[in-house]
């Protein structure tokens, strides 16, 4: 096996031996960035400026490490750049390099790593390992446990990238004076709940307040499955993974 086909199994191959040491490393380095992002919007941290430019350069030099890695070892290489993964690599690591980081929309437009994390949904469905195919998941509970792991992760998700939008098109303002703090109107916005008490003061803030809501809307339809899914294993006795045994033999 050549160097390259070996890097390509390492990316791409959940049943390669090193495979779930390298994504679990991009998933660390990815949350160590995103969380960098966040917190150097806090007015009171200003003092720690180097230390979050210092993760910014750590961690985007992984992602370049990557993101070239990926091109390389892709079948088409055109293919890989413009697909949406590569456009969200790309997105991600060149604010940095082209010295945009001045640049709030840019700045927050690197906060689009977040998305690299839903390949690591796929080591959800594998366990890390302990099963032999991604859809040979061996209970209910294997089942109940994804579904979960993927509705907290779509949640996290989307708090993340509308609080860091409604601060871009909002801020500053009083009470939306950092990510987090927009996070917290995310949040809030999700549920249909108000606490912060803050409401939009622009149209796009507007647009991103009924963006929020449909986002609401459709993971509590994801909610209601993942509640569905543990009415029929418990109170009905109901075995899911023949379900979807049968419906992978159709």
């Amino acid at each position: 096996m050549t160097l390259k086909q070996t890097t390509s199994r390492i990316l791409n191959d959940p049943t390669a031996k090193l495979f779930p040491w390298v994504n679990d490393f991009l998933a660390l380095a990815t949350l160590i960035a995103v969380a960098g992002l966040v917190l150097e919007t806090v007015p009171s941290l200003k003092p720690y400026e180097s230390v979050f430019w210092w993760t910014e350069i750590i961690a985007v030099t992984i992602f370049t490490i990557e993101y070239v890695l990926r091109i390389w070892v892709a079948p088409s290489k055109k293919a890989y750049i413009f697909s949406v993964y590569g456009l969200i690599d790309l997105v991600s690591i060149a604010p940095t390099w082209l010295a945009a980081s001045n640049l709030l929309f840019l700045k927050s437009a690197r906060m689009l790593r977040i998305l690299r994390l839903l390949r690591m949904v796929r080591l959800g469905k594998v366990m890390k390992g302990r099963l032999k195919h991604p859809h040979d998941l061996e209970s209910n509970r294997d089942i109940f446990r994804l579904n979960v792991q993927i509705y907290i992760f779509a949640l996290m998700t989307a708090i993340i990238l509308l609080g860091t939008l409604m601060y871009v098109v909002e801020a500053p303002r009083d009470h939306l004076h950092s990510i987090p703090a927009g996070m917290m109107w995310a949040a809030e916005a999700l549920v249909g709940g108000s606490i912060t008490g803050y409401y939009p003061h622009t149209t796009s803030g507007y647009l991103v307040s009924i963006l929020a809501r449909f986002i609401g809307l459709v993971l509590f339809g994801v909610l209601i499955g993942v509640i569905g899914n543990v009415i029929r294993m418990w109170l009905l006795g109901e075995d899911l993974t023949k379900r979807r045994a049968t419906k992978r033999s159709k």
